[in-house]
Parts: C-alpha cells; sequence; structure tokens
C-alpha cells in the first residue's frame, strides 16, 4: 500500500511541475495522507523525500518537525539531530533572505515587509522550540545512563567490600573492574548534565523575553493601529456622504447629524459593519502570526515548567510557586491549550498533598517535642518550670500560626486545582478524561465543606458537560450518603441532573443503592429515584421489578438455605458457636415464613418446610429451657435438610423463567428499560424486549445462571447471572482497562500492534448480585487443557497424582524438598498441552501463527498491567482463550492490590501467571522475544502515564464501598481445593470429611468467626486499619510505577524491571510454594 502511495505522489509531483493552479490542491492532498498514515518513521520519511522535490524544508517544516520528534521518540537520535540541523540551516536561511528582500524592494508596504519578517522569525523559534525539546531528551537520558553506570560501580564495590552482599544483588550491569575514579568521574558528568539541564531552561526563558514576546507586542500594536486607522477613515468616509457641510464635526456630531436624518441609521450601521468586516479579511495574516506566536509562548512557558518540576520536583515552597507561575502563564497565553491547563491543575492537585503532608509532619514533630515535657514529674523545680512553660505555649503559638498558614495554602490551592480541572475536562472534550474527572472528585469529596472550595466546584460542575459524569457514576454513588452537608447537597443536585437528561445511565446504579443495607445510602438513593419518578415513572418501577426478579433467579431458596445451613453448621461444629448458628438460621425462617410467589419456591416448601419448621420449633424449645436434647434435635433436621438440598443443587442445570419468576415471563415484554451495559449518550436506548425463557445453571462453586435478553434492535445479549458475589470491584477495574485502552491505543508502537485489554460488561444488580458480559468464543484454560487430556486419554491431573505420589504430605515439607519434588514433577511431564491446543484448533498455519502471536502479546499486556494492580489468584479457571483469535482473557477481579501475597495461607510469591505450560505455547524463544518486548512497550506506558493511572488508583482504593476488601484475606478457596485432594488421595473418616466439608464456604464469602455484635465492636478499629493499608497500597503501586521496586534507593530502567519480574515469576522457589488449586506445574 505504501509504495502504491509512492508511485501516486511521483505522479502528482510530475503535476505540481506542470500545472501551478493545482499546486495548492496537491499540497492539501498530501497534508491530509500525511495525516491518516501510521506514525512509521520510514514510510514518513520516503513521503517527505518525495515531497522535497516539489517543496523546500521551509514550505514543509512541520512534516520535517513531525518526523524528527517520530526519530525521538523511537530512540533514533542520529536521524533527528541530522533533520534539527538542516531545519535550523534552511529556517536562518530563509529569515535572512526575507530580510534582504524586504530591504531590496522599497516599494513593499511596511505592513508587507512586517508579514514576511514574522512568518520567518515564528519558523525560526519553533524549529528552537523543537530542537530545545530533542536536547532535554537527550540530557535526560545521558543521566540516566550515568546514574545506571553509577550504581552498577557502587553496588560492585560494595559487593567487594561485603562478599555477602552478592547473595541479594540486583541483576544490573556490572563494570569489569570499577575504581572509586569512575564514580568521580560520573559524579562530574551527571553535575556538567545538570548544569547544562539548566542552560536549556534559561535559553528557553532568553528566547521568550527577547525574541517572542517584543515580536507578539510588535504585532498587537500593528494590529491596533491597523483597524483604528481603518475605522477613522470610515467614519470620515461615511460622514462625507451624510453631511458634507459638516467635515469639520466630531465623530459624537457626525453621529447624531446622522442619525436625524430618515432611513439613514441603519444604513450607518450597515456601511460600518461591512467595512470593519472586509478590514478583518484584510489581515488575516497579522492575526493569524499573533496567535502562532501566543501558542509557541504557550508551549515555550509549559515546558519550562514541565522542566523544572522534572528536575526539582515540589521540594519547596519557591520552587512550586515558580513552576505554578510558568504553567499559568502557559494557559494565560493560550487559554485553549489542554495541556497547559491540565499541568497547571495537576501542579496544584498535587501541591495539596504536598501541603497536606506538612501539615501532618508538623502536628507529628509537636507531639513529639511535647511527649518529653508532659512526662516530666511534679518533683521539678517550680522556678524552672514556668520558663519551660511559656516556651511550650510560644512553640504552640509558632505551630498554630505555621498550621494556619499551610492550610492557607491548601485550600487556596484545592480551589484552583478544581477550577483548572474542570476546565481541563472541558477542553478535552470528554475525551480522555477520566483521571481529570476522579481528581475533581477526590477534593470535591474531602474539601467541598469548605465553603470557598463549595462555590468553586459548584461554579465548575455548571459549565462540565453532564455526559463526563456518567463515566464515573460508580463513585458518584459511592458517596451518595456522604456525612458532608454541603458536598452531599451539591451531589444530590448533580445526580438529580444526570437522571433528568440520562435516566437510562443512572437507574442501575442507584437501585442498587436503593438496595443497601445502611439506612443513609437507601435514603439518599430512594431520594433521587423519587424526583426521576416524576419524569420517568416507568422506567423507574420497570428497573426496580426488573432488578428484584433477578436477584431471585440468581440465588433460588435452595441456594440461600444450602449456604446458610453450611454456614450455621460451621458455627456449630468448627467455631462451638450456637449463637452464632442461631443468628444465620433467623432471617432463613422469616424469609419463608412470609409463603412462596414462584412455583420454584412452592416446590421448596412442600420439600423442606416441614422438617424447617420442626427444626425451628426446636430452637425455640432450646431459648426458652436450653434442653441439649432440643439443641441436637433441631442441628440432625437442619444437618439432613442440608444433604438433602446439596443433593438437589446438584442435579439442576437449567430453570425455566415461568417457574422461578412468573413476573418476567408474562407481564414484562417490550420495556422502556435499556439492555444493562448498552446506554451510550445520544443515541437512542436499545431496549429490552423480553427476557429468554431457558436458563442455564453453569456447574462451577458459585452456580451462575447464563441468561439471555432479546432487544429491541433485534440481537439477543447474553449475560452471566452472578449471586453470592459483590461485582462493584471488578466494574472499577473494567474502569482502570478503559483507561489503559485509550493510553495503548495513544502510543504509536502499542498502537501499531493492536495492544488491547479485552473487556466486558459489569453491571450491579445489589450488594452481592450483577451481570457480566458474555463472553464469547472462549474457554478457560482449565476446561480445554482437561477436553485435550480427555481426548489423549490422559488424566487431567496427572502432575497433581504424581507430586501427592511422591510426596503425600508435600504442604508439611521444608522448602528444599518442595523446590526437589516440584522440578521432578516438572522434569517427569512435557507441559505442552497449551501449545498442542493451539495447534490442533487452527485450520492451517497462518491462522495458527496470527493466533500465537495474539496469545503471547495479550499475556504479556495483561502480566503488566495485573503486575501493577496486583491481581492474584491467576488459576486456570480464571484465565480464559479466545478460540477465534487467540487472545487470552482475564475474569474474576476479586484479589487486587497484592491481596493475595499477603494472606496468612499460601500467599503468593509471584507477579503474574508465567508457568511452564504458558511458556511453551509462545514462539521458538519462549519470553525472549515478543513476550518481553510487549512487556517492556506497555510497562514504558504504563510508567509514562503514572500521574493519571494513580488518579484513578486512589479512588479505587479510598473508596468507601470497596475498601473492606483490601483488609480480608480469603483462603476459603484454598482450603477447599486442598480438602478436596486430601480426600480424593486418602481414606479419612465420614464425620472427618463432613466437617472439612463444612468448614469450606463459597468463594468470596466470609466465615463468621464471631457474631454480629462482636463485628460490629471490631468495625471502628477496621476503618484505621484500612486507611493504613490503603496508604500502603498507594505507595506500592507509586514504587510499581516509578521503577523502585526492587531497588528503592535507585530506579531501574524498564528492561531490568521487566527481567526481574520474568525472574519471579519463573523461579521454582516462589511456585512450589503455591497452593495447589492454583496448578503451578501447568
Amino acid at each position: 500500500m505504501m509504495n502504491a502511495q509512492l508511485l501516486s505522489e511521483l505522479e502528482e509531483v510530475w503535476y505540481y511541475k506542470l500545472l501551478p493552479e493545482r499546486r495548492q490542491s496537491i499540497c492539501e492532498i498530501w497534508q491530509k495522507r500525511m495525516e491518516g498514515n501510521q506514525p512509521i518513521i520510514d514510510d514518513y520519511h520516503r513521503l517527505l523525500l518525495i515531497h522535497s522535490l516539489c517543496l523546500p524544508m521551509t514550505q514543509d517544516f512541520k512534516s520535517w518537525i513531525k518526523l524528527a520528534n517520530l526519530c525521538r521518540k523511537s530512540n533514533r537520535l542520529i536521524m533527528a539531530d541530522f533533520i534539527f540541523k538542516e531545519l535550523t540551516h534552511a529556517v536562518l536561511n530563509e529569515h535572512t533572505n526575507s530580510n534582504h528582500q524586504a530591504i531590496a524592494v522599497p516599494v513593499l508596504s511596511s505592513q508587507s515587509q512586517q508579514t514576511c519578517y514574522h512568518s520567518s522569525l515564528i519558523d525560526q523559534q519553533l524549529v528552537k522550540y523543537e530542537k530545545a525539546k530533542y536536547d532535554w531528551y537527550c540530557l535526560v537520558a545521558t543521566r540516566e545512563r550515568l546514574l545506571l553506570e553509577s550504581q552498577s560501580v557502587e553496588q560492585v564495590l560494595n559487593n567487594e567490600n561485603n562478599p555477602q552482599n552478592d547473595i541479594i544483588s540486583y541483576n544490573i550491569p556490572t563494570l569489569a573492574s570499577p575504581k572509586k575514579e569512575n564514580i568521580e568521574n560520573t559524579n562530574i558528568k551527571l553535575e556538567q548534565n545538570h548544569k547544562e539541564q539548566l542552560k536549556l531552561i534559561e535559553d528557553m526563558k532568553e528566547m521568550i523575553i527577547k525574541t517572542c514576546l517584543p515580536a507578539l507586542d510588535h504585532l498587537r500594536k500593528q494590529t491596533t493601529t491597523s483597524i483604528g486607522n481603518a475605522q477613522q477613515e470610515t467614519m470620515i468616509a461615511t460622514s462625507d456622504r451624510a453631511t458634507p457641510a459638516a467635515s469639520g464635526n466630531t465623530l459624537v456630531e457626525t453621529t447624531q447629524n446622522i442619525n436625524t436624518i430618515p432611513h439613514v441609521s441603519s444604513f450607518r450601521v450597515t456601511t460600518t459593519n461591512a467595512t470593519l468586516s472586509s478590514l478583518s479579511t484584510s489581515f488575516p495574516t497579522v492575526n493569524q502570526q499573533e496567535q502562532c506566536f501566543r501558542q509557541l509562548i504557550s508551549k515555550c512557558y509549559l515546558r519550562i515548567g514541565t522542566w523544572q518540576h522534572e528536575l526539582f520536583g515540589l521540594t519547596n515552597d519557591s520552587i512550586l510557586a515558580e513552576i505554578m507561575k510558568n504553567y499559568e502563564y502557559a494557559w494565560t497565553y493560550d487559554d485553549s491549550n489542554y495541556k497547559a491547563q491540565n499541568a497547571y491543575a495537576i501542579l496544584n492537585y498535587d501541591a495539596v498533598s504536598y501541603f497536606k503532608q506538612r501539615i501532618e509532619d508538623a502536628s507529628r514533630n509537636s507531639q513529639q517535642q511535647q511527649a518529653p515535657s508532659s512526662s516530666s514529674t511534679p518533683a521539678t523545680n517550680s522556678l524552672a518550670s514556668s520558663p519551660r512553660s511559656q516556651q511550650q505555649e510560644q512553640n504552640l503559638d509558632e505551630f498554630n500560626d505555621a498550621c494556619r498558614m499551610l492550610a492557607s495554602k491548601m485550600i487556596h490551592c484545592t480551589i484552583s486545582a478544581v477550577k483548572s480541572l474542570c476546565k481541563s475536562v472541558v477542553l478535552s472534550k470528554a475525551k480522555r478524561c477520566l483521571q481529570n474527572t476522579l481528581r475533581l472528585l477526590t477534593l470535591w469529596f474531602e474539601y467541598g465543606q469548605y465553603q470557598e472550595v463549595y462555590e468553586a466546584i459548584t461554579e465548575g460542575i455548571r459549565t462540565v458537560p453532564v455526559e463526563v459524569w456518567l463515566h464515573v457514576l460508580p463513585q458518584l454513588i459511592a458517596h451518595i450518603d456522604s456525612p458532608k452537608l454541603l458536598a452531599h447537597q451539591l451531589m444530590h443536585h448533580l445526580l438529580i441532573d444526570v437522571g433528568r437528561q440520562h435516566p437510562q445511565a443512572l437507574i442501575y446504579p442507584l437501585v442498587v443503592a436503593s438496595k443497601s443495607v445502611v439506612c443513609d445510602r437507601q435514603f439518599a438513593a430512594n431520594r433521587v429515584l423519587n424526583n426521576m419518578r416524576e419524569h420517568s415513572h416507568t422506567l423507574v418501577h420497570q428497573a426496580l421489578v426488573v432488578s428484584e426478579e433477578l436477584i431471585r433467579i440468581s440465588v433460588l431458596w435452595h441456594e440461600t438455605w444450602h449456604k446458610g445451613l453450611q454456614e450455621a453448621l460451621v458455627q456449630y461444629f468448627v467455631n462451638k458457636s450456637i449463637q452464632g448458628m442461631i443468628e444465620i438460621l433467623e432471617p432463613l425462617h422469616e424469609t419463608i415464613e412470609h409463603g412462596s410467589t414462584t412455583q420454584n419456591e412452592s416446590t421448596f416448601l412442600d420439600s423442606y418446610s416441614n422438617d424447617l419448621t420442626q427444626a425451628h420449633v426446636y430452637i425455640r424449645r432450646f431459648k426458652q429451657t436450653k434442653d441439649p436434647n432440643q439443641l441436637n434435635q433441631a442441628v440432625h433436621l437442619y444437618h439432613q435438610v442440608f444433604i438433602r438440598i446439596r443433593d438437589k443443587l446438584s442435579s439442576i442445570t437449567s430453570l425455566e423463567l415461568d417457574h422461578v419468576s412468573p413476573r418476567l415471563a408474562t407481564n414484562f415484554h417490550d420495556l422502556e428499560l435499556a439492555v444493562p451495559g448498552t446506554y451510550e449518550p445520544h443515541k437512542p436506548p436499545i431496549t429490552i424486549r423480553n427476557v429468554q425463557s431457558y436458563i442455564t445453571v453453569l456447574t462451577s462453586k458459585q452456580r451462575p445462571r447464563k441468561i439471555s435478553i432479546r432487544a429491541s434492535d433485534g440481537y439477543e445479549y447474553v449475560f452471566l447471572l452472578k449471586g453470592h458475589e459483590d461485582l462493584r470491584q471488578d466494574e472499577r477495574v473494567m474502569q482502570l482497562f478503559g483507561l489503559v485502552n485509550e493510553f495503548l491505543s495513544a502510543n504509536d508502537e502499542t498502537r501499531r500492534r493492536n495492544f488491547i485489554i479485552q473487556r466486558y460488561p459489569v453491571i450491579p444488580l445489589a450488594p452481592n448480585t450483577g451481570l457480566l458480559g458474555w463472553v464469547t468464543q472462549c474457554d478457560t484454560i482449565y476446561a480445554l487443557i482437561k477436553e485435550n487430556r480427555e481426548k489423549t486419554y490422559i488424566k487431567f491431573d496427572a502432575e497433581l497424582r504424581y507430586l501427592l505420589e511422591k510426596a503425600p504430605d508435600y504442604n508439611q515439607l521444608p522448602l528444599l524438598n518442595k523446590v526437589e519434588i516440584f522440578e521432578n514433577t516438572l522434569n517427569f511431564f512435557e507441559g505442552d498441552d497449551l501449545a498442542k491446543i493451539l495447534w490442533h484448533k487452527s485450520s492451517n498455519a497462518e491462522i495458527w501463527l496470527d493466533r500465537r502471536s495474539n496469545y503471547t502479546r495479550s499475556l504479556a499486556v495483561m502480566s503488566m498491567v495485573g503486575y501493577v494492580l496486583g491481581l492474584g489468584d491467576r488459576h486456570p479457571s480464571n484465565l480464559m482463550l479466545d478460540r477465534a483469535s487467540g487472545k487470552v482473557v482475564h475474569i474474576d477481579f476479586g484479589d487486587c492490590f497484592e491481596v493475595a501475597m499477603i494472606r496468612e495461607k499460601f500467599p503468593e510469591k509471584i507477579p503474574f501467571r508465567l508457568t511452564r505450560m504458558l511458556r511453551k505455547a509462545m514462539e521458538v524463544t519462549g519470553i525472549d522475544g515478543t513476550f518481553r518486548m510487549t512487556c517492556e512497550h506497555v510497562m514504558d506506558v504504563l510508567r509514562n502515564n503514572r500521574d493519571s493511572l494513580m488518579a484513578v488508583l486512589e479512588a479505587f482504593v479510598y473508596d468507601p464501598l470497596l475498601n473492606w476488601h483490601l483488609l480480608e484475606h480469603n483462603d476459603n478457596d484454598q482450603n477447599a481445593t486442598l480438602s478436596t485432594t486430601s480426600n480424593r488421595f486418602s481414606q479419612i473418616d465420614k464425620k472427618q470429611y463432613y466437617q472439612s466439608h463444612l468448614s469450606t464456604i463459597n468463594e468470596d464469602d466470609n466465615e463468621h468467626k464471631s457474631t454480629i455484635s462482636e463485628k460490629i465492636q471490631q468495625q471502628h478499629v477496621q476503618e484505621s486499619g484500612r486507611t493504613i493499608r490503603a496508604d500502603e497500597i498507594m505507595n506500592r503501586v507509586r514504587e510499581k510505577l516509578s521503577g523502585n521496586d526492587f531497588h528503592r534507593e535507585q530506579p531501574v530502567d524498564i528492561p531490568t524491571q521487566v527481567e526481574l519480574l520474568i525472574q519471579q515469576a519463573t523461579n521454582h522457589e516462589n511456585l512450589c510454594q503455591l497452593y495447589i488449586g492454583w496448578c503451578p506445574f501447568w
């Protein structure tokens, strides 16, 4: 395709030479093609070389600048340097020629001379600006290289002095024979590098002050003088036509005379406007040049502020003020500069945290200073205590004054941040504004109670389009019950506005909040729902009914009682808590006492109501008499019902809609309600026509339902309906993946290779129920391996059998013995199942090669993103493989932020799953090819956008509805797997097996280790623990995105970081300690 374009443009070059009248149109065509081409350096360069047959560099210098920037970003610095030298030479020659032309041709008007001069001056300064960016990039790259060399020398010297350090040394390139002189030379070079960076900043300032600002001021004067002269000439001409005898009158008198003449007043206005309009078109070049200079000055100030921020950081108030001043100048000279507005907003946002931290540090220091004096004994001399108390009061006054000053600065920065964030959101045109919207919400929820901040937020919200808030509805709903009055009122009004303009987008999350067990949340949500009923009564009614019925379908009475009886018997047999058992069973009995509403519930009552009622009678008698016989009889009946329900559930593989939800089957057709997850602003909603009558029950532990909804567009939308599981965290993770996809699409390298995370809709229906969009043509890796081995008559758990045969007590072995048994198991089996699956399921080699490439890339992308997110529990059932494309799709994001690494039993020690079977399915070179390259590209994108990712993750971690996950160490999955495995290979007593079975509960449920009253007492203690844990998580993510994860004193570069992660993920010592259900041998 590129060769065809080259041939076509060669032909157009011929037309350009022969037909002068077509030159402008040909240039416009070339420009449009260049904008549409992929940013591949070699192709771009070949096109520009063809254009240069007609266009010199000075007439197409912006395209050449773009090529130079592409070379800089791709680290082709020699080519970039050559282009900038040629551009500088060409622009200087053009500028000199324009000056000579203006002097040699005095016939030209002053305006034409100045236009020619300023046009060449703009080009010259723009090239200087881009060249300065290139020089800064080279200096930064040199500095990173020098720091790495210095780090390597210091490491080797330390290893020579302390040989034991070799054991824990990092895999960083080291020098052969380092000397202390090398360190001194490196420090000298670093100092010189720092001076050159400072010189670049000063040169940029000098360019603004000595060249750009005087030229801009001259253009302003020229524009003002030209328009003033034109207005004067227009008025004189008009007065001559209207009243010739009054030529000596003033302008006011002339105007009065004109207005006294009938039908002339309108003629005067029309003539003047037409003349001014012609004047404005007479000087387009001057106005355009002024705008170009403004944009260039804005870019320069933005670049100066960015460089100062990179060089110094937020170390003191004076540096902060200097950086902020440059950013403020940047958006002042060009108020449409999104980058300048965004940089100013983020700086103020960071300054808020900076001043907040300083206040906390000052408070901590003050407490430490007061501690010794408070611990002094009363026996001290009273004469000496008086000066000491005066000194304490003076210190306290100084501390209060300092805190008030810091708080004032913090609030001022908060107000500036709020205003700038709103402006940047508007300028971004609702694209890539998720991170800024979340930053705005963070400031709103934390400082919205201050009147000044509240007024700034209120004013800013009026300017932000309502559609922007649709992307952060989960965060808005999470704070719907905010205890801060001003923030709560503003939230209520905003949700009402969103509900009025986009009711379909708000209805589902609002219904979830209305089902909350927290009274304040429920009340706040119902207030907004009642307001929505005024304009969307039918929609609200349908949403409530559909949500209620889907919740009913997700968890039948059989499953509710199975789960409840399981937990109750665990309380009785394992925890020895009779009260805990009764507290679990009472709500279940209240449910069946209300009677049945569906055929399925009637069947349940017919089968189990007598035994359950009788057991409840025994419980009541026990509470009155404390007779243990009554309790034993009740427990016996509950046990019998539990076994019967368990056997019944194993036979339920499908449901009929009219049996489990007759309201949806008969009464709800052709609804106004949109299909979950399909609503898009400014498009007609895709509404629900009906729910298909046949519902499939999957046989996994949670027993989710596969349901189909026929929509108004004629398509069927398939969902996975899950009960007993909170999907709100998965919803936030999908938000994060959407932002990461935007970053990957904006980067040239990752966009060209189609590095995209596959997402799916997540729609919570209640705090413990929700819908997941069905990912078509996908199977879990566990199912694929099982299917493949069944075809070849190989037992799907052959590795596990072999391992337990060699070491029945494998989990109790020391680490060295575990490694030995684990490696022996790996050597005994091939472990190439996944590679064979990809080959056998491909119809030809071309398809297989494409699928293998997609598989490797998608696995690498999610490995890096999952590492930053701290995603755990990546067992084979949580990884899916797309049968058509070969891409890896991850599901179940319940364990985030390294929760799996800090649990008590079987903590994970690997950053992502990279087991032998996954590696063998890659190309011939394994991880040393596409996988490693993809990891480095993705990590580069993530580290370059660390501020935006941190903003999203901060809102994620401190979300009041989700941070309870951070303290949960969910070991139930592992216990379930281990108990099942042990019973498979050993004979144990039935009672022990029963108790072991009871000790395993569903994947995402909490054990009732204490009664409800005890948990309420623990809530206050847990709140402080969550805050501390959230701070630790943010620091951990910050280290990962800055390269300090392995070497906190000095960040490592991206290739080194990726190498260290791969070593961790493939280390047998780490893999052999994982729990068996994770299948580390696969």
